[in-house]
């Protein structure tokens, strides 16, 4: 008679993320960061902007948790990537994030390049020219939603000593302006009205293509 060979035990993987943690040690930030993906954003016009994004999401980890899922962060940014954000949809993102990973606290970055359309002032040639921009929000059971808008703003500043020994003119030179702004809650504080604002402190804008007629 053939003896039938023995059924194998199948071994499942310990849990050890779900186990306790006796350390007693609170983490403020557990998750990923330097994700790259396509990310949507939505104009002040109406339309939607594809921009490749660097996303950062993360949860607070208290003491009794001895580890997280991570897996979960990304399967949450993959179901949001294609919904258009500005304000208010990052707070959708915090929600199911606090939801799936039964966390009070969770924190969201995108960073990404927002092009907008640039018309030369003489010449009226148009081209494209990017901003670097980023959402900073925060959802908790304390605070609530919390979102930090921040922009990098290419400017020309006029030299001053330049201009006070010259007779016909004086020479400019480029500058930075990087401002981060917590937005009020219930309001939607759009990049173009941010841009246009900051880009009007220096004493005059940058033009990706300009003609002669431009620069006279």
């Amino acid at each position: 008679m053939r003896e039938t060979p023995p059924v194998p035990l199948q071994k499942t993987m310990k849990d050890i993320q779900g186990r306790s943690d006796v350390r007693e040690v609170d983490l403020q930030r557990v998750g990923v960061k330097n994700v790259e993906l396509p990310f949507k954003v939505r104009e002040k016009g109406g339309d939607i902007q594809t921009v490749l994004a660097k996303l950062r999401l993360s949860v607070d980890l208290p003491r009794h948790y001895k580890g997280t899922h991570m897996s979960r962060f990304i399967e949450i940014l993959e179901k949001w990537k294609d919904q258009p954000s500005s304000n208010h949809p990052l707070e959708h993102i915090l929600a199911d994030t606090r939801k799936r990973l039964n966390a009070s606290r969770a924190h969201v970055h995108v960073g990404f390049k927002y092009f907008l359309k640039k018309t030369a002032p003489v010449s009226g040639q148009e081209s494209t020219m990017g901003y670097d921009c980023q959402f900073d929000a925060m959802l908790c059971e304390e605070i609530g939603y919390d979102l930090v808008v921040g922009v990098h703003v290419p400017i020309t500043t006029v030299c001053p000593c330049s201009k006070e020994i010259s007779v016909a003119g004086a020479h400019n030179q480029r500058a930075w302006l990087r401002v981060k702004l917590r937005t009020v809650p219930g309001t939607c504080l759009w990049l173009e009205d941010l841009i246009a604002q900051l880009e009007s402190f220096g004493s005059c804008e940058i033009y990706p293509l300009v003609k002669f007629p431009d620069e006279t």
